[in-house]
């Protein structure tokens, strides 16, 4: 199951990677040599409850960071999030929602209780879920690293009820350093 949830967040990520410049690598950043560690043409470990991918599509270098939660006994995925380095401490990603929720409102972060940002927005649905684009700047990365907990409000269409979504930031240190290590 977790290989299926990760190739859908991959495929979500490529299909919007055109959408969103700012989070492909440019040319300052020139990746290393396409190979991964032992020769490996695809990468996958577990830190606490995230998980760092790579893969090496076209023989370019792709890694990322991702964690998602599913439904126990349905086993469908309840919500994702897919992060990569995007700049000098800056990381970008995607959230994957549910459908169900009201889409004008966007969506709320906070670590630990603590608001991370401002409202974000809904970029397009798909049919691995409703899509909201992130850019966290070196601050709110440090936030998550020492974090516990991040939490996603949104308001739910049907009841118009506030709903909120929770992730274990278990692991997410590790895995980020682990990820830059890679690139």
């Amino acid at each position: 199951m977790p290989s299926r949830v990760a190739r859908n967040l991959c495929l979500a990520a490529a299909l919007l990677m055109p959408a969103f410049p700012a989070l492909a690598q440019d040319g300052a950043a020139a990746p290393q040599a396409d190979t991964l560690p032992g020769g490996a043409s695809s990468l996958q470990e577990s830190f606490g409850d995230w998980t760092v991918l790579c893969a090496l599509p076209g023989g370019r270098r792709t890694c990322s960071l991702s964690q998602s939660q599913s439904d126990t006994q349905s086993h469908q995925r309840i919500v994702a999030i897919e992060l990569a380095p995007s700049g000098e401490g800056v990381v970008g990603g995607a959230l994957a929602m549910p459908f169900g929720l009201v889409l004008a409102e966007g969506v709320s972060l906070k670590v630990d209780g603590g608001a991370l940002g401002g409202q974000r927005a809904f970029r397009t649905c798909l049919p691995a879920g409703c899509i909201v684009p992130l850019s966290l700047a070196a601050g709110d990365v440090e936030r998550l690293a020492g974090g516990e907990t991040l939490e996603i409000g949104a308001i739910a269409a049907e009841n118009n009820q506030a709903a909120t979504l929770s992730l274990s930031l278990n692991g997410f240190s590790a895995a980020l350093q682990r990820l830059r290590s890679l690139m």
